[in-house]
């Protein structure tokens, strides 16, 4: 089986257009520049449904914060514990706190979506 070259592509430029692309590839080939530009935004124009991230770090903090205040976790540790070894604590005390939890993951939920710049449903 005789062996075949890769397809090439083949483009026609002024001048100037050459002259800017080869200032703009700088040390890389022009071929090696080309293909990783071309392939790049034809990868962007495919993923063009990924939602850019909203850089709010105010937001981010705030959410830091509460999961790291957030009575989530020692609740679920709690109740784990508490099935595991045969002492749940009252339904009063585990709906207070889910209760607590509920706001928590409601709150973190918001700030996520206005960090992330999309809409709340």
């Amino acid at each position: 089986m005789p062996h075949r070259p890769d397809p090439r592509l083949t483009i026609r430029l002024t001048p100037e257009e050459y002259a800017e692309i080869k200032a703009k590839a700088g040390a890389k080939p022009l071929a090696t520049f080309a293909r990783e530009l071309l392939l790049a935004k034809a990868d962007r124009r495919r993923n063009a449904q990924v939602r850019a991230v909203m850089h709010d770090q105010a937001a981010y903090a705030r959410i830091l914060a509460m999961l790291g205040a957030s009575a989530a976790v020692q609740a679920f540790r709690d109740a784990v514990r508490g099935t595991s070894n045969g002492t749940l604590p009252t339904s009063k005390d585990i709906e207070a706190s889910l209760d607590a939890v509920v706001a928590d993951i409601a709150e973190i939920k918001r700030l996520l979506m206005q960090a992330l710049g999309v809409a709340e449903r």
